[in-house]
């Protein structure tokens, strides 16, 4: 599950409860998905954990990235605008990806009408 959604941190997901006898809402981030922001999502050999809040079009999500700190590497801010999200504050503790900032500026794109209409 973790695996399927690495490029999709946000989606919600529902694992099986043998103690309920059914599927239950969870969190990638509680089955273990760690966000890479260094080495173009990949695994940083020298990552700093940490966690940040995302304002997301589906509500506000918590999610563990991984910062490289590798020489060369971007800064927090840097690391985090190209991974496709925005930081909101000087201590990017949360963010906002861009799909919903663009949807909060108006600038989402036209959907098609249906034919005949």
């Amino acid at each position: 599950m973790v695996g399927a959604h690495k490029g999709t941190p946000f989606h919600s997901v529902r694992e099986w409860s043998e103690r309920v006898g059914c599927y239950i809402p969870a969190t990638l981030r509680d089955m273990g998905l760690r966000v890479g922001f260094g080495h173009g999502g990949g695994t940083c050999s020298r990552p700093c954990g940490d966690r940040l809040e995302a304002i997301t079009v589906i509500g506000i999500k918590t999610v563990n990235v991984d910062f490289c700190t590798c020489r060369g590497a971007y800064d927090d801010e840097g690391q985090i605008k190209l991974h496709g999200w925005w930081p909101l504050g000087s201590n990017f503790v949360s963010a906002m990806n861009v799909r919903t900032l663009d949807l909060l500026l108006g600038d989402e794109p036209e959907l098609p009408t249906p034919s005949g209409l």
